[in-house]
């Protein structure tokens, strides 16, 4: 054997064995490489009242061999071996920790939280309503309606405006009016006094912290019903004002020689009571009047009158109400 071929032959087998060396140190054995796992969870950002679930995959380990233990809250609901996937309601804040240990004894653990919050929407209108009225401002065709997602798990939730809010009006998202610290939203109504559905979605703006999951989204809905407008009439004293305890209904005794009665707009979306275009009828005759205020004399006895008021407003061409009275002067 020639000195050439022996060389030939100890390099070959430094070779082979320099293969077997790499192929021996692998990915496969490196521990961190071992088990893969991988985490579903649907909804990503669950609310109170959802239905949650997670899901866990597993690569380099058998899910079959694995043993799962699932915590909610400190305490075991669910372990099982190859049980991988575990069900719950969220009705408050809640951890969740999963312990899995796979069939090579290798230990590995997470934990959730989910923090829901709790968001209601508070609407109001910018109607008019007469004064000392005790009932809410209602919403009404062409008027705006303000609407106010409120997170009431909150310790001062009138000042928490470090959320994202999105707003939706039935399927139309509102990209304009939302964002963060948009908690509010302004809705201007039509002509057909529709009654869309409004969805607002509030998801915290915050970072996952080591190993846990955090999860902040909330949604409300609310439909607001649209009112007609309407007229409140009362009589007016010389000596103590308008008498807001009575209220004139549909016939009007008139048992003394002079009256005053006062009409207030109910349900318009004007900048005040007086803003209002009146028009007074008595008996179909138009009274050149333009005040909500009207007074009138006792002529005869034991007569009927009808009078009739209408208000418009000039800014919203459906928002106009008619009333008569019927003005009683039998003793």
């Amino acid at each position: 054997m020639s000195f050439f071929y022996k060389i030939f032959l100890i390099f070959i087998f430094s070779f082979y064995l320099t293969v077997g060396t790499f192929a021996a140190i692998g990915p496969e054995e490196l521990p961190e490489l071992k088990e893969k796992v991988y985490y579903n969870i649907s909804p990503t950002r669950p609310s109170i009242g959802d239905n949650v679930e997670i899901d866990v995959e597993m690569y380099g380990a058998e899910i079959k061999n694995s043993n799962f233990v699932w915590k909610i809250a400190g305490r075991i609901v669910q372990e099982s071996v190859g049980g991988n996937r575990l069900k719950f309601v969220l009705s408050e804040k809640t951890t969740v920790e999963v312990k899995i240990t796979t069939g090579n004894s290798v230990v590995i653990g997470r934990s959730f939280d989910f923090d829901p919050k709790k968001i209601i929407i508070v609407w109001e209108s910018k109607t008019n309503t007469p004064p000392f009225y005790k009932g809410k401002p209602f919403y009404s065709k062409e008027s705006n309606l303000i609407l106010n997602a409120i997170n009431i798990d909150q310790p001062n939730p009138l000042t928490n405006v470090y959320n994202n809010y999105t707003w939706k009006v039935d399927s139309t998202v509102k990209g304009k009016d939302s964002g963060v610290g948009y908690s509010s939203y302004v809705h201007k109504g039509d002509i057909l006094g529709l009654e869309p559905l409004f969805t607002v979605t509030m998801s915290g703006i915050s970072s996952a912290k080591d190993k846990a999951v955090t999860s902040y989204e909330s949604q409300s809905q609310l439909r607001v019903q649209a009112f007609t407008t309407e007229i409140f009439t009362y009589e007016k004293s010389p000596l103590l004002g308008v008498l807001f305890n009575k209220m004139v209904k549909t016939q009007y005794k008139l048992n003394k020689s002079e009256a005053t009665i006062v009409s207030y707009p109910v349900n318009y979306s004007l900048s005040s009571s007086l803003s209002g275009i009146y028009e007074w009828y008595i008996n179909d005759v138009k009274i050149n009047s333009n005040s909500n205020e009207l007074s009138f004399k006792r002529t005869r006895d034991n007569d009927q009158s009808r009078l009739t008021l209408k208000i418009d407003n000039v800014n919203a061409i459906l928002q106009s109400k008619t009333v008569s009275y019927i003005v009683d002067t039998t003793r």
